[in-house]
């Protein structure tokens, strides 16, 4: 219900910047949820993640990710509100690492990083990869 009004709420300010011929106010696209992707895996094997966001004007979105290593994807191609975005990582040491999500719309304005997936890396041998699901070893 909150979002309803608040979704009519948006409208009635963009309509109101249009009748007085300001600029369209900047508002960010949705913070993604928590990403899809497997919670545990191996070292030197490759992992996809999932996430999505839309855009409270409509605008196109893309979404990028940081691994929790210290690196950040760049950013995905543009896609309507709600489509999945999907981009792959290798970790190369074990550890327990933190997979966020931020969308940006094609307007150029960033929302907030999402809530983050807790994964644990292993050595080779040492676990198993618990998730089924697209996984290719490298190296």
């Amino acid at each position: 219900m909150a979002l309803l009004a608040e979704s009519h709420t948006l409208a009635w300010l963009v309509l109101l910047c249009r009748r007085m011929n300001t600029a369209t106010p900047i508002v960010p696209p949705l913070a993604p949820a928590v990403p899809d992707g497997p919670s545990s895996g191996l070292v030197r094997t490759v992992y996809r993640f999932t996430a999505s966001s839309s855009d409270p004007l409509g605008h196109g979105v893309k979404c990028r990710f940081y691994w929790g290593d210290g690196t950040m994807s760049d950013w995905t191609v543009p896609g309507p509100g709600g489509a999945p975005h999907t981009l792959a990582h290798v970790w190369t040491k074990p550890g327990r690492y933190t997979v966020c999500a931020q969308a940006k719309n094609t307007a150029g304005v960033q929302s907030s990083w999402g809530p983050a997936l807790l994964v644990k890396i292993e050595e080779n041998g040492a676990g198993k990869n618990r998730r089924e699901g697209p996984a290719e070893r490298v190296g």
